[in-house]
């Protein structure tokens, strides 16, 4: 005689219940583990990628320099967009802006009194974002623009608005007694240069002039690929003396590759120049 099946107890039920939550969480367990080892791989990779400092780039120019302009929003752009993670960059709106000559503000710049009011504005921008990745789209929108429209005030506040900074903030810092200070400042950040610079653009890599006379600052963007002490980007390899963009003159989206005459806006010279 077959005994009769025991019905299952509330005891029987609470403790499936408990077996099966127990396995829950220990698969829940396991994959928190695993989840915790590949965020702890993916840290470990990143730190791999970023534990090399960026490098030290400072870009000398003035607002309505078309040289500048060119540069910026052209070869620089590049730079920044396919190397700019390790990229460390100021931009110092000067160029070569004299001090007024009974030493007031600064008041007599290359390309005019736009200039200076352009020169202001950038400099402005820079000084309330801090975060080049949001000063430097507006820094190429603004020469991208400034030089056609010469109205600083609108060119800032169309261009502020697209990357996210207060146009008002701007417009307040550049047109009163905070952009003349800033004005003062980027003067003399620039008259400081050793060896003083000879142009603009005039880019200063790891604290080493990076442009000449022949080539102007075309090499830039090899000699950031070259100081950099990690491992270097694969669009570094572009950059090399040895492929035939960096033979050619660095093209670019805009610029005319093959021109080795550096296009440039010459200290102590009213006019822009070819050299």
């Amino acid at each position: 005689i077959n005994p009769k099946p025991e019905e299952p107890t509330q005891g029987d039920g609470i403790r499936e219940e408990m077996m099966m939550s127990f396995a829950m969480k220990s698969a829940l367990a396991g994959l928190f583990v695993l989840s915790v080892t590949g965020v702890s791989q993916v840290s470990s990779l990143h730190s791999i990628n970023v534990a090399a400092a960026r490098v030290k780039v400072e870009f000398y120019m003035e607002s309505l320099c078309p040289y500048c302009a060119d540069f910026t929003t052209t070869k620089l752009k590049d730079m920044m967009d396919e190397i700019g993670d390790i990229v460390e960059l100021s931009i110092i709106p000067s160029g070569n802006m004299k001090p007024d000559s009974e030493g007031g503000p600064v008041t007599q710049c290359q390309h005019g009194p736009d200039e200076c009011v352009g020169n202001r504005y950038e400099a402005c921008a820079i000084h309330l974002a801090q975060d080049q990745g949001v000063w430097f789209p507006y820094i190429y929108c603004f020469e991208e623009n400034f030089p056609t429209s010469r109205d600083a005030k609108q060119t800032s506040s169309t261009c502020a608005k697209c990357v996210g900074i207060s146009a008002p903030d701007v417009e307040t810092c550049a047109e009163g007694p905070e952009g003349v200070e800033l004005a003062q400042q980027m003067l003399d950040k620039t008259a400081a240069l050793d060896p003083p610079h000879k142009f603009v653009p005039w880019f200063v890599v790891e604290g080493k002039p990076a442009c000449t006379e022949t080539a102007g600052c075309d090499s830039v963007p090899h000699l950031v690929c070259q100081a950099y002490k990690g491992t270097a980007p694969a669009a570094c390899s572009k950059y090399s003396p040895s492929s035939p963009g960096f033979a050619l003159g660095l093209s670019s989206s805009k610029g005319q590759a093959g021109n080795r005459a550096a296009r440039v806006c010459s200290v102590g010279s009213d006019q822009d120049n070819l050299i």
